[in-house]
């Protein structure tokens, strides 16, 4: 029996109803999403009745497809604002459960789970592997053994758009802002002093346009031709990059640059992933509810 794990997503740039699927008892966990329902718009500048609208869309779009008791997640750096208390607000009146802003180890040790559930690269018996989150607020990584919660997580503010703006990119990026650029994050991920791992996995939302400029080996050697493609530079047709705007274009050049840089610090390639949050969400509950009871399993 699959368990549908549904998930109302809140981001400073969306809204979107997601649902996943377990198999309890299983020995691999399917990490396939099985419903995503994405509203473009922005939660921070759309008025309160639209932002119920839209959650009250989502969650029937979410119980539809069998996804009970949706969870509402507010993801990003959404501290300090309105919605907490708007969100909070419509949720009770739509019958949902209470809110969810899970802090950031929350959220690298769901995506170490989702990621490692059923794969790993590298992973022999007994290694561990690391994680890289890339998320909208902050870069994270953790080490651990596949389908547990990991032993060792850590954080650091290093953001594609954070680099954008410290290097003062222009369109397309320069030679010397790069390396900028690259030295930023070399400083930012070099203070982490994690477990060496036997491979290393990549968790970004820009894993289909990652993948179609670096090709299935997302290295210092791809990401380096990547930065210098017409897809980064001068906007293109090519598949998942195409059409992109200036800001997207120039974060997706700072990306690269982080996944060059995580590259070389761990002297391996990295394999990219794109983010699930109801299967993150899922697995922390089965992993034990909270994220800090540190060595139970999945299986």
């Amino acid at each position: 029996m699959v368990l549908r794990k549904g998930v109302i997503e809140i981001s400073p740039g969306r809204i979107r109803a997601l649902v996943s699927g377990t198999t309890p008892g299983s020995a691999e966990w399917p990490s396939g999403r099985l419903f995503e329902v994405e509203y473009r718009v922005s939660p921070l500048e759309a008025s309160p009745r639209n932002i119920r609208e839209l959650i009250e869309r989502a969650a029937d779009e979410v119980r539809a497809v069998g996804g009970e008791d949706p969870e509402v997640v507010m993801v990003g750096d959404l501290r300090g604002t309105r919605l907490p208390a708007l969100v909070e607000r419509i949720a009770r009146g739509a019958g949902l459960g209470p809110v969810r802003l899970p802090s950031r180890r929350e959220q690298i040790e769901g995506a170490f789970l989702a990621a490692t559930g059923n794969r790993s690269p590298g992973a022999g018996p007994g290694a561990e592997v690391a994680v890289a989150v890339l998320a909208d607020a902050f870069t994270g990584l953790a080490v651990g053994t596949p389908g547990f919660l990991p032993g060792w997580t850590a954080s650091r503010p290093l953001t594609a758009r954070g680099l954008v703006d410290r290097a003062r990119f222009s369109d397309p990026p320069t030679e010397f802002q790069l390396e900028a650029a690259t030295s930023a994050a070399a400083r930012s991920l070099g203070s982490l002093v994690p477990p060496e791992p036997s491979g290393i996995s990549l968790v970004s939302r820009k894993a289909p346009a990652l993948v179609s400029l670096c090709g299935a080996v997302v290295d210092s050697e791809t990401t380096g031709r990547a930065l210098g493609s017409p897809a980064v530079n001068l906007g293109s047709d090519a598949p998942a990059v195409g059409h992109l705007s200036r800001k997207e274009r120039l974060e997706l050049a700072a990306t690269l640059v982080i996944c060059r840089t995580l590259s070389a610090r761990f002297g391996m390639p990295l394999e990219v992933m794109v983010p699930d949050l109801a299967l993150s969400r899922a697995l922390l509950e089965r992993a034990g509810t909270t994220p800090r009871q540190q060595g139970r399993g999945l299986r």
